[in-house]
């Protein structure tokens, strides 16, 4: 089972067993209590299991749980929505 880490501040990681290589992450600056996802990288050995989907999750249920965000407007479903455009987006170009 893939173990999702939160570093505060940083952001969502996923590591090996010794905790040496960062297999999958997705870090966010914090802008008042907006987060602002500002990188995602999944290692081939991950790749094409939904991990990014999975980190993104997580991050939307700890900013839910810490009240986090609200002054955006967007519902999990938006959030979710808009980081699958950039992601797909980012593929094509």
């Amino acid at each position: 089972m893939t173990r999702i880490k939160h570093l505060e501040n940083k952001g969502f990681f996923i590591f090996d067993d010794d905790e040496k290589e960062t297999l999958a992450e997705l870090t966010y600056k914090k802008n008042g209590d907006i987060l602002i996802f500002d990188h995602t990288y999944v290692s081939d050995k991950l790749r094409n299991q939904g991990i990014a989907g999975k980190l993104l999750n997580t991050a939307v249920i700890y900013a839910r749980e810490n009240k986090l965000g609200k002054k955006s407007g967007y519902s999990h479903n938006k959030i979710i929505q808009i980081f699958k455009l950039r992601v797909n987006s980012k593929k094509r170009g």
